[in-house]
């Protein structure tokens, strides 16, 4: 769910206030170093549903934008004039040489994966990505031992059955295992305690 989750779509869908409203833990990924300003500087302004403004550190503003390859942002194209006497040029662009003006790509979903960065920062965060490993093993063990990687049947109900079921026989079998242990570790006391005193 680490990978799948961190995805701006599906964040969307599973945290929607009027939809499932679900409270999500995802683990961002280890954003690259940059050296120049990132796309968080650059302040968004939606005019409509056609037109965006974004305001550069330096108060620059430029309308003219495209949607991306992977149609998940637009990015916003300054002109090579508007960057030319800029003092903030050398943070700015990546070779302040050239004779393009910045680009900056903003992503339709840059509000879901703020509050996931933001969440990090909590100790609820921190608490629950101490209990992560333990529900990996599990998991782990579903995939590997239980078949839990292919779905026996078709259709989304039968599918759900198969996850439920496997799910309860791991769980069983680790309740299993729990109360064995603290039946020996009893018994183990039990005899410590009847063992006779040694003169």
């Amino acid at each position: 769910m680490d990978g799948a989750g961190y995805n701006g779509p599906v964040l969307r869908e599973l945290t929607d206030p009027d939809g499932l409203n679900l409270d999500m833990t995802v683990p961002p990924p280890t954003p690259p170093k940059r050296m120049t300003f990132g796309p968080e500087r650059f302040s968004l302004k939606i005019i409509d549903e056609q037109h965006g403004e974004v305001t550069c550190p330096n108060g620059q503003s430029t309308r003219q934008r495209e949607r991306i390859e992977k149609d998940n942002g637009r990015k916003y194209i300054f002109k090579p004039r508007q960057c030319a006497g800029c003092p903030l040029r050398e943070q700015c662009l990546q070779n302040p040489l050239s004779k393009k003006g910045r680009t900056v790509i903003k992503n339709d979903y840059e509000a879901e994966y703020r509050r996931v960065a933001e969440k990090t920062t909590t100790p609820q965060y921190e608490q629950t990505r101490r209990e992560h490993p333990k529900i990996e093993r599990k998991l782990g063990e579903m995939a590997r031992h239980q078949d839990a990687r292919r779905a026996r049947f078709r259709g989304q109900l039968k599918v759900l059955i198969q996850a439920v079921l496997t799910a309860t026989v791991v769980n069983i079998k680790r309740i299993v295992k729990l109360l064995a242990q603290k039946k020996n570790s009893m018994l183990d006391a039990l005899s410590v305690r009847a063992e006779p005193a040694r003169l």
